[in-house]
């Protein structure tokens, strides 16, 4: 009775193998081995129909059950570590096929057995240089499905061999891997998931459920390294050889198909060097459509003045460079004496540079700098920043202002004295990523700003040709602030080209175009709160085809802009 009862068991658990196996079956514990139970003997049984394991459905997890558990999950893009867990569970939920030899075939897939039907690397959009804190397109590839079924990308087999680093530990270099497809990360490992066999890792990368190729077309992949922020400089030396030596599709019919990559023919291996990060520094300053115009400072006689913005510019750090640390900024400004000798406080009062939105005014200068009747003297303010105050990221563009406050005018500068700002990058104190000296470029200049007590806006400037080129005609606005305001005609600074031919038929003429202004002997006043619109018009006599430029620099004690200083070619054609 014990054999015949124990051959009947033998025989129900055949049958029980026999039977189609539900690939959602309930799955509800981790088995590894020396688990027992009926939930092992279904997995047995699901492994025998998936990859042909030819195992006894016993019951008992031994170590040929290890073997074919390693064996599935390296099929399905799993990592192959012979436990069975709720990564390899969850996979099982989402299998649409039983395990009794027929396929129900995937829901999201259309068609029916297909496979890949092609496999090329592609250079375009890598890069083979790897900068600290970086990430790029190393290795690309086009992977084209035949036009039998859509194919589900599960996973892509990457390897990577560390030549020449001073360790072969893969996580010296790298933060992780990922795989792309047209520009969004469809899987992802970090570098120490990477299996080490001496200088050679490797990953399978589980790709996303929906990275799919549809029948008949070809769908872009890249291998995405991203790099670690801290390379010494032993490890930067290495390179790094990337290849993909196996791809795993699914077909609509769900049948698992394993492309082993030809590595000569169809994704050749790239190498990748490392460089410093500060290897790509680049940053630079440059000017601001923001920044003033060549104006007047309104000062008085009792009280400083307001603060007045004088020059504004950009920070523009490179997106491939180190981040930038500035510790100094020098300010140089030119001042025009207009009256007796001063020294430069006795103009400047105050003086700070505002950087994307924050402050700062410690500064040192030549501030007893003696500015001679009639002389020009440029005085330099260099403005130390502690470190770590200002850092500016990579790619990032930020504004600078430089602000000055002048002193009070009772006697110690005259109207007219004038001031302008200008920084040059070059001069710029500055730190990138190691520490090391980062050069910045470029030079921008501030417009001459006029300190004047009775002050005024003058501005709108604007030149207009009439259509027989005989008239050149110059616009200016003036709105008076706190006092009235006088425009004369001898405050007009102008000069006509000689270079070229034509001659103007008087030295221009000064006129009221819109706006509330009374005249007065010799020009107009804009009364407080006031404002005008004024003409400066010059006629040009010659023959058809002669041509005039005029260049105004002044009006109204105010410098004309330098891009609005010169009138276009008026050329006569009369008819």
């Amino acid at each position: 009775m014990k054999f015949s009862v124990k051959i009947a068991g033998i025989f129900a658990v055949v049958a029980f193998a026999l039977t189609a196996v539900s690939a959602d079956a309930a799955y509800t514990r981790d088995l590894t081995v020396g688990s027992t139970g009926a939930d092992v003997s279904e997995l047995q049984a699901f492994l025998n129909a998936k990859v042909a394991a030819g195992l006894p459905t016993t019951g008992y997890f031994g170590t040929l059950t290890k073997a074919a558990v390693v064996k599935w999950q390296a099929s399905v893009g799993l990592p192959a570590t012979g436990y069975f867990g709720k990564m390899s569970r969850d996979k099982i939920a989402g299998d649409t096929t039983s395990t009794g030899g027929s396929t129900t075939g995937s829901s999201d897939l259309s068609g029916g057995d297909g496979d890949v039907q092609s496999i090329n690397d592609t250079t375009s959009g890598t890069e083979t240089t790897l900068g600290e804190g970086k990430t790029e397109d190393v290795l690309g590839f086009d992977l084209e499905a035949d036009d039998n079924s859509d194919l589900s990308v599960t996973s892509v087999k990457v390897e990577i061999t560390t030549e020449a680093g001073a360790s072969s530990r893969l996580s010296k270099y790298l933060d992780s891997v990922a795989v792309t497809l047209d520009g969004e990360e469809v899987g992802s490992v970090d570098a120490s998931d990477f299996s080490r066999d001496g200088s050679v890792s490797t990953v399978t990368i589980s790709l996303d459920k929906g990275t799919v190729v549809k029948a008949g077309e070809k769908a872009r992949f890249y291998v995405t390294l991203a790099a670690s922020d801290s390379i010494n400089d032993a490890e930067q030396a290495a390179t790094l050889d990337v290849a993909v030596t196996r791809i795993r599709v699914e077909d609509a019919n769900g049948a698992v198909l394993t492309n082993e990559v030809d590595q000569a023919d169809e994704i050749v291996p790239v190498t990748v060097d490392f460089e410093d990060a500060a290897a790509n520094d680049d940053a630079r300053i440059k000017s601001s459509s923001d920044s003033r115009d060549a104006g007047l400072l309104k000062v008085e006689a009792n009280k400083k003045s307001e603060d007045f913005d004088i020059l504004t510019f950009k920070f523009d750090v490179d997106e491939d460079s180190s981040d930038l640390t500035v510790l100094e900024i020098p300010v140089d400004l030119e001042i025009d004496n207009a009256g007796t000798a001063l020294e430069a406080d006795a103009l400047v009062q105050d003086l700070w540079i505002e950087v994307d939105g924050e402050k700062y005014d410690d500064f040192d200068w030549e501030s007893d700098t003696t500015i001679a009747s009639g002389s020009t003297e440029t005085v330099t303010a260099t403005f130390t920043i502690d470190e770590g105050d200002l850092e500016i990221a990579a790619g990032d563009v930020v504004d600078a202002v430089v602000y000055v406050t002048l002193a009070e005018q009772d006697g110690n500068y005259t109207e007219g004295t004038t001031i302008k700002a200008s920084v040059t990058g070059s001069a710029i104190s500055a730190e990138n990523a190691d520490g090391d000296v980062f050069d910045l470029s470029g030079t921008v200049n501030g417009e001459v700003q006029t300190a004047q007590i009775s002050a005024a806006t003058v501005d709108n400037f604007k030149w207009v040709i009439n259509n027989t080129g005989t008239i050149i005609d110059f616009f200016f606005t003036v709105s008076a602030e706190d006092e009235d305001f006088d425009v004369l005609a001898s405050s007009i600074d102008f000069t006509v080209d000689e270079t070229v031919v034509g001659t103007t038929t008087s030295d221009g003429t000064l006129s009221k175009s819109t706006g509330d202004a009374d005249s007065i002997s010799g020009g107009y006043r804009v009364l407080d709160g006031d404002t005008a619109t004024f003409r400066v018009r010059y006629t040009l006599s010659g023959t058809n085809g002669d041509y005039s430029e005029v260049t105004m620099t002044s009006v109204a004690g105010q410098e004309i802009p330098d891009d609005k200083q010169v009138s276009p070619t008026a050329t006569i054609n009369v008819n």
